[in-house]
């Protein structure tokens, strides 16, 4: 398998996120305001939104297969974190 280079992965992810800033800002401040007492599913909805969001773009743009499956692999991690 070829091993994919960080900044091409870094950039999709950039473009990504752009697209969906609004999400990602709201996800961002819900997390922001529980610190430090972060729980697992504290800020889902919010996630949620962020997550079906970058989905969204990720399947809209003609990307590779395995682009998606890296970046949607990348986004459920993401969850797995939060």
């Amino acid at each position: 398998m070829k091993e994919r280079k960080p900044a091409a992965s870094s950039s999709a992810l950039a473009r990504i996120l752009a697209s969906c800033a609004s999400q990602a800002k709201d996800y961002g401040r819900c997390i922001a305001s529980k610190v430090p007492e972060i729980e697992h599913n504290m800020c889902s909805k919010e996630f949620l939104a962020l997550r079906a969001c970058m989905q969204t773009v990720v399947l809209q743009k003609q990307t590779s297969v395995h682009e998606n499956t890296t970046l949607l692999r990348s986004i459920q991690t993401v969850k797995n974190k939060a």
